[in-house]
C-alpha cells in the first residue's frame, strides 16, 4: 500500500461516557468530502474500565497504522477480494494475528490456522474465494470437531473465538462484508475440570518429589506460594525479586489481566530462594531451562509434560490435576487457615474478589456430630 496524505483523515479518538465509541474522519474516495466513522467495536460489553481502555488503545493503534498505509474504510477493496482464495486470505490473517505476539500465542494461532485450512483442503474448499466461506461451512467444521474428533465443548468455543478473530481481521480490511463465525449455534461451556490436590495427594507427591525431582518441587512451590500461572513462572527473572521488601514483582506484560502486581514472599520460601539463586545474574530466569536458574527460558509445555510424567510415576495422575492445580490447592488451604479474602486476592494478583472466589471452592469439613452419631448399617 502507498503512503497517503495525513490530511485525508483524522487520528481516531476514544469517547467515554454512557456509551463508549471510537470515531475518526476520512475523506470519501469519490466526493472528497470528509465523513465521520463512529463504531463501538464491542467496548461497551467489557465490564472492567481498564480492560476497556486497553482494548480501545489496541484498536486505535491498528486503525491509525492502516490509515497511514492507505486504507480507507469507505473504499471497498476490489483488487484482492475478487481473486484471493480462502487459504491465501487465512494466511494473511495469520500474519496479522501473530505480529509482535509471544511464542506460545504464535503457536496457538498457528495451530488453529493449520487445522482449519487442512479441513478446507480435505473438503475441496481451498480454491474458493474467502467471501464464499459462509456460516453453513463454519458450522459444518464445528460439527466435525464435535462428532468426528470428539473435541470438548470448551475447545470448540476456543476454535470459534479464534477463527472469528481471523475473519474479523479480514472484515476490517474489506476482504469480506460479514463474519461467517458470528451467529453460530451456541455451545454451552462445560465446567472446569481442574481441581485442587487433596491433602493426601499433596503429601504423597511432595514426598516423591523430594526424593526424585527437587527441581519440580521448587517449580510447584513457586506456583503454590505466589499463586501464579505456569506461563508467568516461565518468564520471571531474578531481578523481579526484592528481598529487602520481601516481594516478587509480576509484570503486567506477562499477566493475563495486564496489571503489575507484587506478591509477598513467605518466610520459608525466602530462605529457599536465597540459597537457590545465590551468585546467578539478575537477568537469569528463576525457573529456566531444565527447571534450574538459567539464562535460557523453559516452556509451559515442558513443565506440564514433566509434571504429568511424575504424577503417573507415583500413580496420582488423573484429568484435572496439573501444575496450575497448585494455585487452587494453595487458595483452598489459605481459606481453611482463615486468611482474609483481600489478602488472598492481592497474592493472586486479581482485580476483584469475584475472580478470587472462583478458586475458593467449598471443601467438605469434618463434622464431629456425624462422626459420633452416624447410624451403623444393619442396626
Amino acid at each position: 500500500m502507498s503512503i497517503v496524505n495525513p490530511s485525508s483523515f483524522s487520528i481516531p479518538v476514544l469517547t467515554e461516557g454512557k456509551h463508549w465509541y471510537i470515531s475518526y474522519y476520512v475523506e470519501h474516495p469519490i466526493t472528497g468530502v470528509r465523513e465521520r466513522i463512529r463504531k463501538t467495536y464491542g467496548l461497551n460489553r467489557i465490564r472492567l474500565i481498564k480492560a476497556r481502555r486497553r482494548k480501545a488503545r489496541k484498536i486505535i493503534k491498528e486503525i491509525t497504522t492502516s490509515l497511514y498505509s492507505g486504507w480507507n474504510p469507505l473504499q471497498k477493496v476490489q483488487t484482492d477480494t475478487d481473486t484471493i482464495n480462502c487459504i491465501e486470505a487465512l494466511n494473511l490473517a495469520l500474519k496479522l494475528k501473530i505480529s509482535d505476539k509471544r511464542p506460545d500465542t504464535v503457536r496457538s494461532y498457528s495451530s488453529y490456522h493449520r487445522i482449519f485450512t487442512t479441513w478446507l483442503t480435505k473438503h475441496k474448499l481451498h480454491g474458493v474465494s474467502i467471501d464464499k466461506i459462509d456460516r453453513r461451512i463454519c458450522q459444518q467444521f464445528v460439527d466435525d470437531l464435535n462428532f468426528k474428533k470428539k473435541v470438548s465443548a470448551n475447545t470448540r468455543i476456543n476454535y470459534i473465538n479464534n477463527l472469528k478473530g481471523f475473519f474479523n481481521s479480514l472484515k476490517f480490511r474489506g476482504y469480506i462484508d460479514k463474519n461467517p463465525w458470528e451467529g453460530l449455534e451456541k455451545i454451552r461451556k462445560s465446567a472446569t475440570i481442574r481441581r485442587a490436590f487433596t491433602p493426601t495427594e499433596e503429601k504423597l507427591f511432595v514426598e516423591y518429589l523430594k526424593n526424585n525431582d527437587p527441581d519440580m518441587l521448587f517449580c510447584i512451590r513457586m506456583i503454590h506460594d505466589f499463586l501464579i500461572r505456569v506461563n508467568e513462572l516461565c518468564k520471571l527473572q531474578i531481578k523481579d525479586i526484592c528481598f529487602t521488601e520481601n516481594t516478587l514483582f509480576v509484570s503486567g506484560k506477562i499477566c493475563k489481566n495486564g496489571v503489575d502486581t507484587w506478591r509477598t514472599i513467605p518466610a520459608n520460601t525466602r530462605k529457599i530462594l536465597l540459597e537457590r539463586l545465590n551468585n546467578y545474574p539478575l537477568k537469569c530466569y528463576i525457573v529456566g531451562h531444565g527447571l534450574r536458574p538459567n539464562m535460557r527460558p523453559t516452556t509451559t509445555r515442558h513443565i506440564q509434560r514433566r509434571h504429568r510424567l511424575l504424577l503417573e510415576k507415583c500413580e496420582l495422575y488423573e484429568k484435572g490435576l496439573g501444575p496450575y492445580s497448585w494455585k487452587d490447592t494453595a487458595v483452598v488451604k489459605l481459606k481453611r487457615a482463615g486468611q482474609s479474602i483481600i489478602d488472598v486476592k492481592d497474592q493472586c494478583g486479581h482485580l476483584d474478589i469475584e475472580s478470587t472466589m472462583i478458586y475458593m471452592k467449598e471443601q467438605p469439613k469434618f463434622n464431629e456430630r456425624l462422626f459420633n452419631t452416624y447410624p451403623e448399617i444393619g442396626e
